[in-house]
């Protein structure tokens, strides 16, 4: 667990510093922005965290499988690749009713 910890830190640190170059080599702070948002969001949406991989069309499917975002949540939340989160069920029911 200590070693997962550590891993997570020096990659959020390597990361702090990719935007940090990119900032120093951008001219002003909306196009640095831009650029963040353009890259963090695909890997957000286009993962496993809203749906289960098998339901997704092909090109897509290949795309969350070599997204990094997938394996933590299949390894997190997703063990069998098949069942969602508890909570999400319970949210999905306070919410939706179901």
């Amino acid at each position: 667990m200590v070693a997962a910890v550590l891993l997570l830190v020096a990659f959020s640190v390597s990361l702090s510093w990719v935007w940090t170059t990119l900032a120093l080599l951008m001219r002003s702070p909306g196009a640095v922005l831009g650029v963040t948002q353009a890259v963090r969001y695909p890997l957000s949406f286009f993962s496993n965290i809203f749906v289960v991989p098998a339901t997704l069309p092909g090109p897509l499917r290949a795309f969350v499988d070599l997204n990094p975002v997938t394996h933590p949540v299949m390894r997190r939340f997703l063990p069998e690749r098949v069942r969602r989160p508890e909570w999400v069920d319970r949210l999905m029911a306070e919410y939706f009713g179901d």
